[in-house]
Formats: structure tokens, C-alpha cells, sequence
């Protein structure tokens, strides 16, 4: 069941049945409707205070004329006592629901009623799948009260248009039909899917400098990797030659320092004392200067 109008009159027609046949208890009336001792309810509406979830399906199993209160054996066993207030606005009949009101439920038997064009994809997959038995399908081939209304101002076929299918047929097509909404990424794998010119939109002003692909820039990072792998060599030989030109500088201060005063303990005065023609401070920097860096 699709619609809110077809589910009510059907639940009304199926009480009228029961309550002939005599399998309905005393009743209350409350905002309209009557609710019987063994009337199938549904709530509505989530309710901390009375401890009722919307959806919660059960079975009424006393009613109180004076309070205008009913009791409710939950089908999973619990009992409800439910005052006037949520019963008028928030309990309805539950003989037929629509499939939206029974998702996620499970049952033993179910009959889905509806048009061919009610069933949908993703509506006929919820509407099928609650039953453990078999499911029976009903389908109403017939112009709804909109249509029919709008028969009497204008034809709702144009001659020679009239679909001709069979309502199986019509149902068939119906369920190819999708009713849902794409996730946002899967909007965004469809459009690549479809190509760059499709993403890009005509213009005609300067042209536009297009972005590299990502296949485009995981080659560029491959070949920075390649390099970035050559990088140690060469700070390989700087290191060995940073190394010789200290070994070297080495040998020059032991020379000065055998020909140096024994007395003097100052490195850097022996340094600058082996080589009277050069400066101090540029001497001491140039020995400075050959240490690695990288060291």
C-alpha cells in the first residue's frame, strides 16, 4: 500500500468485516474512530513518557469506556496503557499499512496492494521483502478519485495515445524505474565516468589552463621519488671530499705545530703561527670552512 486514503478505507472495510462476523470486542470512541478489544493498532509517534515507540505495532486488549483509555499487548509481548490524548492523535488502525509505516518489520504474511505505477524499485523492494511466506501481490488496474476528477474537465488519454501494456507489463516497467536519490560521490564517480567534456562547459573566453590528471601528477611524484633517490651519491662524494680537504688541514697544523714554540697550548695560535704570511683570522677561517657540513 502507497497511499494514506486507500489504507484507510481498506482498514475500515476490513473492522466492518470483523466486527459482523463478531471478533471484536467492547469499544471506545475516541476523536471519530472506534478502537475494539482486539483491534490491530499501530502508534505514530515516539513517546518517552508512555513508553511507545513510533511504529510499535499490537493488539488491543481492554478498553476503558469511563477514562477513555485502551490497554496494547505489543507484539513483542509488553503491555501499553494509552490515554485519550496520543490515542486521538497518534494511534491508527493497523490491518493495512503503508510500506513506508512496516519498514524494517517482518511478518508472516503479507499482501501488497497497489497500481502497477506505484511500484517502483526501491518501494516494491521494501514492500515485498517483510514476509517469511510467500507474498500475494493485488494489483488495482483502475483510474484513481484525481483522474477521475479530472476526466470530467478534460480526457486523461489523448486519442490514440492510450498505453496499451498489460498492467504486468506496466508493473515490470514500473520496477526498473528508480524512486531514490544518488549519493553525492556516486554523482561524482557517474560524471568522471562520462569524460572531461562533458564536466566542462562551453565558453568563449580565454581559454582556460586545465589541470593535471591525477594519472598525470602520480607520474611527476614517481619521477621526484627517482631523483630524490639519486641525492645520496652525491652527498656521498661532497662527504669524502669535505673529508680529504680536513685530513689535509690536519697535516698542515701538526707541520706547524712541530715547528711551532713547544710552550704554546693554543691551537688556533699555533695554526696561525705555521703561516706568518697569511692572516690569521682568514687562515683559521679557511680551516673553518673545510669542515662537512653534512657531518
Amino acid at each position: 500500500m502507497r497511499d494514506n486514503q486507500r489504507r484507510e478505507r481498506l482498514n475500515a472495510l476490513i473492522r466492518a468485516e470483523l466486527k459482523r462476523d463478531g471478533r471484536l470486542g467492547e469499544s471506545i470512541h475516541i476523536a471519530g474512530r472506534d478502537f475494539a478489544v482486539g483491534d490491530r493498532v499501530v502508534a505514530r509517534r515516539n513517546d518517552r513518557e508512555r513508553a511507545v515507540d513510533n511504529g510499535m505495532r499490537g493488539t488491543v486488549i481492554a478498553v476503558d469506556p469511563t477514562e477513555k483509555e485502551l490497554v496494547v499487548r505489543t507484539d513483542g509481548g509488553a503491555r501499553r496503557r494509552l490515554d485519550a490524548p496520543y490515542v486521538a492523535e497518534h494511534l491508527q488502525h493497523a490491518y493495512v499499512l503503508t510500506a513506508h509505516a512496516v519498514q524494517g518489520a517482518t511478518v508472516e504474511w503479507a499482501g501488497v496492494v497497489g497500481r502497477p505505477e506505484d511500484f517502483t524499485r526501491n518501494w516494491s523492494y521494501t514492500a515485498l521483502s517483510r514476509a517469511r511466506e510467500p507474498t500475494e501481490l493485488f494489483l488495482v488496474d483502475t483510474q484513481t478519485e484525481r483522474e477521475l476528477d479530472r476526466a470530467e474537465i478534460a480526457p486523461s488519454h489523448a486519442r490514440g495515445l492510450r498505453d496499451e501494456r498489460t498492467p504486468i507489463e506496466r508493473l515490470e516497467a514500473a520496477m526498473r524505474d528508480r524512486d531514490d536519490e544518488d549519493l553525492a560521490l556516486d554523482r561524482l564517480d557517474a560524471e568522471r565516468h562520462r569524460g572531461p567534456a562533458h564536466l566542462e562547459p562551453a565558453h568563449t573566453g580565454p581559454p582556460v589552463v586545465a589541470r593535471p590528471s591525477v594519472v598525470e601528477l602520480q607520474a611527476e611524484l614517481t619521477q621526484v621519488c627517482a631523483r630524490i633517490g639519486q641525492y645520496p651519491e652525491h652527498l656521498a662524494d661532497q662527504l669524502r671530499a669535505a673529508r680529504s680537504a680536513r685530513a689535509d688541514a690536519q697535516r698542515v697544523a701538526d707541520s706547524a705545530r712541530g715547528r711551532a714554540s713547544p710552550s704554546s697550548s693554543n691551537p688556533r695560535a699555533v695554526c696561525c703561527a705555521g703561516a706568518p704570511r697569511t692572516p690569521p683570522n682568514a687562515r683559521c677561517s679557511a680551516s673553518a670552512s673545510s669542515s662537512p657540513r653534512g657531518k
